[in-house]
């Protein structure tokens, strides 16, 4: 638990956490998302993105910005970020403050942000956002790795 405790950060406290990466030249990833009901796409997802670089940085979605329907997230965003700080792919952790990304990457400022892929069943509301990362000019790779049904 103490382990896991310790991934978990304030999301203004990224930046200055992971300075010291940065300067030694490591490849920071970004992946951001709700991670309500964790399952085996969102880890495969993780663990793939981690092989991209050095340092995963997994944001979340705080409880106020969750739009999946009635009675979610189903895991409050303290319980989110403790299941994902737990997965050892990755190394740090945050809730942010807002609904999308683009503020979070601004802090991060990942060498890549790697968002999983949307099916094209779901509704013109809940379709993929603006690309955050591309409004930012960070690179920004799309996973096929999470399942349609997701």
């Amino acid at each position: 638990m103490e382990a896991t405790a310790k991934k978990i950060f304030r999301v203004h406290d990224l930046g200055p956490a992971l300075e010291p990466h940065r300067v030694a030249g490591k490849t920071i990833i970004h992946c951001h998302g709700v991670f309500d009901l964790l399952h085996i796409g969102h880890i495969k997802h993780l663990e793939a993105a981690r092989q991209l670089g050095d340092v995963l940085v997994v944001t979340t979605t705080p409880d106020r910005f969750v739009n999946k329907g009635p009675h979610r997230p189903a895991f409050p965003e303290k319980l989110r970020a403790e299941a994902l700080a737990s997965l050892a792919c990755v190394d740090f952790v945050a809730v942010t403050e807002w609904p999308t990304a683009v503020e979070t990457i601004q802090i991060v400022r990942p060498s890549l942000y790697v968002k999983g892929t949307y099916p094209a069943a779901r509704t013109a509301s809940r379709r993929q956002p603006p690309c955050e990362a591309q409004a930012l000019e960070v690179p920004r790779r799309i996973s096929p790795l999470l399942p349609p049904t997701w």
